[in-house]
This record gives C-alpha cells, sequence and structure tokens, in this order.
C-alpha cells in the first residue's frame, strides 16, 4: 500500500509531470522505491543501469532531475558526472547523488559539478519526493 498522496484527476492536470532520470545498477533495490515514485502519479522514471546509458539517456531526454548512484560502474560516478555537464541540455538539471553507508566524497567534485543534494540508502520515498519537488519547483 503506497502510504504517498495520491492526487485527483484534476490535481494531475495541473501539475507538470517530472521527469526522473535514476541512474543505479542495484535496481533490484530501488524497485519499491521505483513502484511508489511510479505510483505517486507526477513523475516519469527513466532508470540507467549503467554509466554508459546513463549518459546516453541524458542525451536522449531533458530530465528535471538526475540520480547518480555513487557506486555505478561503466564509467564511473564521476565521470557520469562530468560527461552529463558537458551536454547543452542537461548542464543546469539539478544531480543528486545516492550513497551507500558511510561512503566518502570527493567535496571538490561534488561542488565543481554543482551537484546539488545527496541521498543515503536507506532512503524513504517521503524524503525522495521532497527531495524531487525542493529540486523540481520551477
Amino acid at each position: 500500500m503506497s502510504f504517498l498522496k495520491r492526487w485527483s484527476k484534476e490535481e494531475k492536470t495541473v501539475i507538470s509531470k517530472k521527469t526522473i532520470l535514476l541512474i543505479s545498477h542495484d535496481l533490484e533495490d530501488n524497485s519499491f522505491f521505483l513502484e511508489e515514485i511510479r505510483r505517486y502519479g507526477v513523475f516519469d522514471v527513466v532508470v540507467a543501469s549503467s554509466g554508459k546509458e546513463g549518459i546516453r539517456q541524458s542525451r536522449r531526454l531533458r530530465p528535471d532531475i538526475i540520480f547518480v548512484d555513487w557506486d555505478i560502474e561503466q564509467p564511473s560516478a564521476p565521470e557520469v558526472i562530468y560527461q552529463i555537464r558537458r551536454i547543452k541540455r542537461t548542464q543546469d538539471v539539478p544531480l543528486c547523488l545516492i550513497l551507500h553507508g558511510n561512503r566518502r566524497i570527493d567535496a571538490e567534485l561534488v561542488q565543481s559539478a554543482g551537484i546539488k543534494d545527496y541521498i543515503m540508502k536507506p532512503f524513504s520515498v517521503e524524503k525522495l519526493v521532497e527531495l524531487i519537488q525542493l529540486r523540481t519547483v520551477q
């Protein structure tokens, strides 16, 4: 059972749908959250299971927000972030990192790439939705 607000048909027509790009190799772990976000009704979620695919999807789409799993491979998260920032249509898209446990990240990389936020696993769907809404307000 979903614990997120159900939007009425009228509310959904007023709210512009947000496109989320999730770049994560750990799709099994994220499946519950993806299902809940989709049920929320105002988000389109595009999933890339590798860094290479995430870069390709970034070129194809213009997502409203991009989540990058720090543990992504092929290529690594720093390289994915660098490549996404070089794509003209995604230069200003909010980028958020997904971190696991006590993972340390390069503060200089975060600052230079314009990464707005990070979220630590495990996280709640409410926290994720709050972050998406905060960073995608027009």
